[in-house]
């Protein structure tokens, strides 16, 4: 039993020193100089195989790497850039997907919905308010929100969530 816990503080840990490199390298300023492109498209490897891993990351380090992944897909030098992109695919599948979409607070999908009708409100009355916009752009607007947002409203009244209260439309 004590190396059982002695193993999973071992494992703890890595995990804490793994999460923590990427901010230490940023820290020391490892990627100016000679070998900070090498840095860069380093960095951007391990941050993809932290996610193949699948390791358990605080939020805090979460953001962090996502901004240091945004950052090297920004840089000038196409191959950071290349490395950045394919380690972003596969830190979004590790650490931003959500596993069970249908557990989603059923309040955020309702404001979702009343957002989408303000929007749709606020862009109508464009027309009312504005004589500067070409009719083909008002035309192209109203066909945008036939085709595109009335088709996410419609799928709206299907959606239907349980709480302790029972089966309740969200």
């Amino acid at each position: 039993m004590t190396s059982l816990i002695l193993c999973n503080t071992e494992y703890k840990d890595k995990q804490k020193s793994i999460a923590g490199l990427v901010p230490a390298i940023e820290k020391a300023r490892l990627y100016r100089g000679k070998g900070g492109e090498i840095m860069r498209s380093a960095v951007s490897r391990f941050i993809e195989c932290v996610s193949l891993s699948n390791i358990s990351l605080p939020e805090k380090i979460k953001h962090s790497l996502l901004d240091t992944l945004n950052e090297n897909m920004r840089h000038p030098n196409s191959q950071i850039q290349n490395v950045a992109v394919e380690a972003f695919k596969h830190f979004v599948l590790a650490y931003l997907v959500e596993e069970k979409p249908e557990d989603r607070d059923a309040e955020a999908r309702v404001n979702a919905v009343k957002g989408l009708v303000s929007a749709c409100e606020t862009l109508c009355a464009i027309k009312e308010c504005s004589q500067l916009l070409p009719e083909e752009d008002i035309v192209s607007l109203y066909h945008m929100i036939m085709n595109e947002v009335m088709q996410s409203l419609l799928e709206a009244l299907e959606d239907y969530s349980v709480d302790n209260r029972g089966d309740v439309g969200s």
